[in-house]
């Protein structure tokens, strides 16, 4: 049932990303990213964003839907956290603070690189 909630709650926060125009006024936060992770959203720390715990993610994601969902999943995951993807919305440069920015850029850089091969796979 938790695990369900989680990914109930990572579709949710998807779509919401995608729809907000981020901008100074409305900056990025580590919050209103989609992190593929199963951390507790209350205890979740962007600065221990790692590779595997995104893999576990989607690894528990694949047990609780049908493929196609999976492979959707995946997909929109995967163009969400690309770099080329951030950098054409602007994303990181509305987070005036040096240093959240970079943490955020490292970890969403994480995630781009343990989706990558998720999602080759799941191309087939």
């Amino acid at each position: 049932m938790e695990q369900q909630f989680r990914l109930s709650r990572f579709k949710l926060i998807m779509d919401e990303f995608e729809k907000t125009k981020f901008s100074i006024n409305t900056p990025m936060t580590a919050l209103s990213i989609l992190w593929s992770v199963l951390d507790d959203p209350i205890q979740f720390d962007v600065e221990n964003v790692q590779w595997d715990s995104v893999e576990k993610f989607f690894g528990s994601v694949q047990l609780m839907v049908d493929t196609s969902e999976y492979k959707a999943l995946v997909e929109k995951s995967h163009k969400m956290f690309h770099p080329d993807r951030w950098r054409s919305r602007n994303l990181l440069s509305t987070v005036m603070e040096e240093n959240e920015r970079c943490t955020l850029e490292r970890a969403g850089n994480i995630v781009s690189q343990a989706i990558t091969p998720i999602w080759r796979k799941s191309r087939g």
